[in-house]
């Protein structure tokens, strides 16, 4: 038995629980943004299959750089982490 939900998403087919899924999406990566701003937290991620580091604004903001000034990596990470925290770093990273 075939149902609407078999079928994949093509351009000009909109699939509206998928619509609304991702309006979800956006709502909630919005509210997480305005939280990361009102409690002046951020954080910065790594995702296994990429060497490059995500860090989200509020991370940014916490090192004091612009994101247009700075491409993140690991390697600027770990030169602004205090020397006697490096070796925890590199542990919980690793």
């Amino acid at each position: 038995m075939s149902s609407e939900f078999d079928e994949p998403l093509n351009g000009s087919e909109a699939n509206p629980l998928s619509a609304s899924a991702a309006v979800q999406l956006l709502e909630l990566g919005t509210h997480f943004a305005l939280a990361e701003r009102a409690a002046r937290f951020g954080y910065w991620r790594q995702e296994i299959s990429s060497t490059q580091p995500h860090w989200s604004s509020g991370f940014f903001a916490m090192l004091g750089l612009d994101p247009d000034d700075v491409r993140p990596s690991s390697e600027y990470l770990v030169r602004h982490i205090h020397p006697e925290d490096r070796v925890k770093m590199a542990e919980e990273v690793a």
